[in-house]
């Protein structure tokens, strides 16, 4: 499983936002990130999900943490 969906998988789990609500969700992937070349995601990605004006950064543990 790619690295990301791994993370946002967590979150969702963790029921920290509901997928309906989701407004907008960014991954930025590290210059060498295998996706970029047709593999699979093992980077240390950013992940940010803003939903209901709450921004939550997604860290290496699946868990969210509030941004603003």
């Amino acid at each position: 499983m790619h690295e990301y969906l791994r993370r946002i998988t967590i979150a969702l789990d963790q029921e920290t936002f509901e997928m309906g609500d989701t407004s907008v969700v960014k991954v930025s992937h590290d210059g060498d990130c295998e996706i970029h070349f047709g593999g699979i995601c093992k980077c240390n990605p950013d992940i940010s999900i803003k939903t209901n004006g709450n921004t939550f950064h997604i860290g290496k543990d699946g868990k969210p943490l509030v941004m603003q």
